[in-house]
């Protein structure tokens, strides 16, 4: 496997406009390098497998949405910085109705690839781990996790659409869950 950072940018840009201009559920490694204008022998070199890709994507999901919270927060960085910046990013997010729909083609196989699986559960620990070193419960930490969770699903997989009453009262009751900005960690 080839570590070209510029090639692999490049790649996982273009399986993100693939799945944006097509609404792709699923991508080839061949349809990512036609849409990058490379060789698939040049994809394959960064991206041994489809499963190696897709894991990047994931990668790179969760690190845009670290950004988000990055942003959120600004220079913040007391007790309940961080909880409360992710929740304002999510709920961002879903004013703009901004949700990746690369996240949606990639989740098919969760279930399937334990390399894409891998990445997930790392990042979604990492979260959890964040929260909890941010001031929540273990428990809150994880019932957040789960509602965000099944909040991105429904939507990604357009199983339930949500008024944005419903949708603030639900955001209401995940902000009820977080530790105030003043408390102190302990």
């Amino acid at each position: 496997m080839s570590d070209d950072p510029a090639l692999r940018e490049m790649v996982l840009d273009a399986i993100a406009y693939v799945v944006a201009e097509t609404g792709a559920r699923a991508v080839s490694l061949d349809e990512a390098a036609a849409h990058a204008d490379l060789d698939p022998c040049e994809v394959r070199r960064v991206f041994p497998t489809l499963e190696s890709l897709q894991a990047a994507v994931v990668d790179r999901l969760f690190e845009t949405f670290y950004e988000d919270i990055a942003r959120e927060a600004g220079a913040d960085d007391g007790p309940g910085a961080f909880a409360h910046a992710c929740l304002a990013a999510t709920r961002a997010r879903f004013e703009r109705n901004d949700f990746p729909r690369v996240a949606a083609a990639v989740l098919p196989s969760l279930p399937i690839h334990p390399e894409v699986r891998a990445a997930t559960v790392v990042h979604r620990r990492a979260m959890r781990r964040s929260l909890e070193q941010d001031g929540m419960t273990a428990g809150h930490a994880a019932l957040f996790t789960v509602a965000i969770d099944g909040l991105w699903l429904a939507s990604m997989l357009e199983l339930e659409s949500l008024s944005l009453e419903e949708r603030d009262r639900v955001f209401d009751c995940l902000e009820s869950l977080l530790p105030p900005r003043e408390a102190v960690a302990g």
